[in-house]
């Protein structure tokens, strides 16, 4: 396939996927109720978490940097229970697709890192060889519905100045400093429960790490 031609289907695809979003409201809303929770049915990482104050930094995450993406989105699972059910994080998830579209994007735009284990690859196949671009289509379309609707959820409402041409000055974000959850412990928590589970058999789908 032309590369031009599936960078934009790529682009539209994504445009088409996030409108539908916004202007018919396929998304359901309803006012939340707490749903009791049985011990082999977990739907949060056991916390509490800390608060932290995070700065924005438009160079905290190279685009062609794989390493740091790569060690980004490593692990994300726990056990949990007295059977160690395993289960994925959600925010790993996110971090995943994030990186899965940075890569694509990276291979439609021609900007392949020679070194790049995950991005490394032609515009027909994937890494494994065998996957079609239309896998690839699929996989993104999935991820921007699930980054996209993260979104929704999280409704951040900072405001931003407009420039003088009447666009939004998003750059004034650059050195804010957002409230966020503390992702540093969530990760120290995760890596913690995974090593108390050490040489534990798996009592359900077993993972690669």
């Amino acid at each position: 396939m032309d590369t031009r031609l599936s960078r934009w289907l790529l682009v539209g695809l994504s445009v088409f996927n996030i409108s539908l979003l916004f202007t018919h409201g396929w998304i359901q809303r309803k006012v939340w109720t707490e749903s009791p929770q049985r011990e082999d049915d977990w739907e949060r990482l056991p916390g509490p978490f800390e608060e932290v104050a995070l700065t924005l930094n438009n160079t905290f995450l190279p685009l062609d940097e794989d390493w740091t993406w790569n060690r980004l989105v490593a692990g994300g699972y726990v056990r949990l229970g007295k059977e160690g059910r395993t289960f994925g994080v959600s925010f790993y998830h996110h971090l995943h697709c994030l990186s899965s579209i940075r890569s694509d994007y990276l291979v439609h735009a021609g900007r392949s890192h020679p070194s790049g284990s995950h991005h490394h690859r032609t515009l027909d196949t994937r890494a494994d060889g065998h996957s079609s671009m239309a896998d690839h289509f699929k996989h993104d379309n999935h991820c921007f519905q699930f980054v996209a609707q993260s979104l929704l959820c999280r409704a951040d409402t900072r405001l931003y100045p407009l420039r003088e041409d009447g666009t939004v000055a998003y750059e004034a974000a650059e050195g804010d400093e957002y409230r966020c959850r503390d992702w540093a412990g969530i990760r120290k928590e995760i890596r913690r429960n995974w090593k108390s589970w050490k040489g534990v058999p798996f009592t359900n789908t077993p993972i690669v790490v």
